[in-house]
């Protein structure tokens, strides 16, 4: 329970600080949450998140019932956490680029109030804290926007894993 209250506390302040996509080799990637933008994340887990892999989004299952409140009425706030010593990138599949988005920075929050859902990231990629005094899980707050209800294929591909590990996701509407 303690866990879930720092990681609620550090959602109500809003996103965290991840770093703004970079490019690499002319390519951009998405922005990387790393241990230090993260916190304690909620440990065990609800029958309202939804895991893939060492990835859970938080809540993801209550948005069927959930009016989309967050990011200028776009989406949710839903909190990801990772395990600890883990590196894993949060992806959109390209044909939902611009429609599903994830928020995990200040700067694309800003971008999502102003402009919708097509400033969102497509992929976010997060390093877990790591040692012998990391929490297990680390835990960050942000969300998911989209410009309609659905229920949406995300892709997590882990650092040091050859194959990635697709999810669907209830975002507004049940997925069957």
């Amino acid at each position: 329970m303690r866990g879930f209250i720092a990681i609620l506390g550090v959602v109500l302040a809003g996103c965290g600080g991840a770093q703004r996509p970079v490019e690499r080799g002319g390519v951009a990637v998405g922005p990387v949450a790393s241990c230090r933008d993260g916190g304690p994340g909620a440990g065990g887990g609800t029958s309202g998140d939804v895991r893939i892999g060492p990835v859970t989004i938080l809540s993801a299952r209550r948005t069927v019932r959930a009016p989309r409140d967050a990011f200028n009425g776009h989406g949710w706030k839903l909190p990801v956490t990772l395990r600890a010593d883990a590196t894993a990138t949060l992806s959109v599949p390209r044909r939902l680029q611009g429609r599903v988005g994830f928020v995990f920075t200040q700067a694309t929050q800003s971008g999502v109030s102003r402009t919708g859902v097509r400033a969102a990231d497509s992929k976010v990629s997060f390093a877990a804290c790591a040692g012998d005094d990391a929490p297990a899980p680390t835990g960050w707050p942000g969300g998911i926007v989209v410009d309609g209800r659905r229920c949406v294929m995300l892709r997590v591909q882990v650092e040091g894993e050859a194959d990635a590990i697709e999810r669907r996701v209830p975002l507004g509407k049940r997925c069957r």
